[in-house]
This record gives structure tokens, sequence and C-alpha cells, in this order.
């Protein structure tokens, strides 16, 4: 009997070279075989990720197609809300200001036109255009008259009186404690008011002036301070002090008045130069 795994030694071993060669065949075998199945397992690879983009892709797409629909639902009904709103606004603006409008015209403008209408219902048309042709011939006759003219800003009423055309001007009180259109205002200013104090009195707007019939009492305003100011301590300061004798018409000139008013300026040196000093001027270096 033989024993396995053994070669009896009648048999003839195959040479070494045959054996080398079956055996690099088997590894060729081998690796396309291995080789095969990288290239399978490969496209199986790749068909899968195709198909897992193909269905991400879809799932986007899908995802997108409903967004986009319910984005185009909201946008209708909020576009309809909106438009909505909005004239309904304008519709609750238009009838506040239809109401305020009224109101102010009850309470403000009704009182005004009433005084008016009252003057005017005792005036007829005739008598304002006689009155207009007699106040412009008055005009003509006084500019006739006149070599230099007329001047608004001096008036002698013995000989011609722009204001009388006032006389005959439409007055009315415009004043009302109901006014709509202040009422916030008017409201604020009363609560003011209330408080005591005068930080919370009206002000008043721009600066005080003088009144055009009190030009010719100007020492008996408070704006006639010239006499005081001449009057006061100050004249004997300094700098209005004079030794000159003036009046409007005759004071002395020359220079050899004038200088005496003035103090002595500053020492000058007419041969100093930029960049040099005293010590080098009274040493006659330049």
């Amino acid at each position: 009997n033989r024993q396995p795994g053994r070669a009896s030694r009648g048999m003839v071993q195959p040479p070494v070279h045959a054996r080398t060669r079956r055996t690099e065949a088997d590894r060729e075998r081998a690796r396309d075989e291995l080789r095969e199945q990288y290239e399978e397992e490969q496209d199986r690879i790749q068909r899968a990720m195709q198909l897992r983009r193909e269905q991400h892709a879809r799932r986007e797409e899908q995802r997108f197609a409903d967004m986009y629909n319910e984005l185009m639902m909201e946008e209708q009904d909020f576009v309809s809300l909106v438009k909505e709103y909005c004239v309904l606004d304008d519709e609750n603006r238009r009838r506040k200001q239809e109401a305020l409008c009224r109101e102010w015209h009850e309470k403000v403008y009704d009182k005004i036109q009433r005084q008016i209408g009252k003057q005017l219902k005792n005036m007829s048309s005739h008598e304002i255009a006689e009155r207009r042709r007699a106040l412009y011939q008055q005009f003509l006759n006084a500019a006739n008259s006149k070599e230099t003219g007329l001047f608004r800003d001096i008036i002698l009423e013995n000989e011609y009186d722009p204001m009388i055309a006032h006389e005959h001007t439409l007055k009315f009180d415009p004043r009302t404690e109901h006014d709509p259109v202040k009422l916030e205002i008017n409201k604020a200013l009363r609560e003011q008011q209330t408080l005591p104090g005068d930080q919370f009195k009206e002000k008043r707007l721009g600066r005080d002036t003088l009144k055009v019939t009190m030009w010719d009492k100007l020492d008996a305003t408070p704006y006639g301070r010239f006499n005081k100011m001449m009057a006061s301590s100050k004249a004997d300061h300094g700098t209005f002090k004079t030794n000159l004798t003036m009046d409007d018409y005759t004071f002395p000139r020359g220079k050899e008045v004038t200088d005496p008013e003035f103090p002595k300026g500053k020492r000058t040196f007419p041969n100093w130069t930029a960049g040099k000093t005293l010590h080098d001027l009274n040493t006659g270096q330049f």
C-alpha cells in the first residue's frame, strides 16, 4: 500500500520547469478572476451610486416643486391679504380726512365765512369799485404833484395817506377753541399754561422790534440807550476818553491832532533782518 502524500519510487516525477509553468498559469488565471470580480464589483458600485444620484435628484426636484407650489399659494394669499389691507387702510384714512374736513368747516371755516359774509352783505360791487377808483385817483394826484415821486417809508398824512385804504378792509376773528386740526397742540398749550413758572408761558417768535409809531419817541423806549451810555461811567473809560472838542460839524483834523489820541506803538528797527538778533544790530553785524 502506498502512503498518501508520498510518491512511489516507481512513478515518474514531472520536471521542475513544467511545475513552474503550471503554477504561473494558475496565478495568472487567479489574477484574471480577481480582476473580473473587481470589475464586476466596481460596475455594481457605479450602478448603485448612479441609482442613488437619480433618486436624490428626483427627491430634490419633488422637494423644490412642493416648496414652489407652497410659495406660490402663500404669495397669492399674502398679496390678496396685503391688497385688501391697503384698500381698507386707504378707505379708513379717507373717511378720517373727510370727517376732519367736515368738522373743520363747521367749527372754523363756517364761523369765519359768516363774519365775512355779514360784512359783504352790507356792501355792493358798485360801492367797492367807486372806492377803489377814488383811492387810485388820490394816488395819481399825489404822484403827479411830486417831482421826486412818492415814498412808502415817508408818509405825510396831510398830503397823501396810502394807509387809508386799510380802513375798509374786511376783518374777522379767527380765534376758536375747538379747532380740530390743532386739537393736540391746543390741548398741550392749555396744560402747560396751568403749570406754575415762566418756562411754560407762550413764547414769541423772533426778537422784539421797535414799532414804527415809536420811531420819533426813541428816548421813551428801552431801545433809546445812547444818551444813557454817554452819561454813564463807561464814558470815563480809556476807550471813550478824548481831549478833543467835537460836535457834528466842526472838529479838529490832522496827524498832529490824532497822534496824541492813540497810544504809542511798539519800537521798530528799520535795519533789522530776519535771522538776526538785536546784539547783531547793535554791533553792526548784518
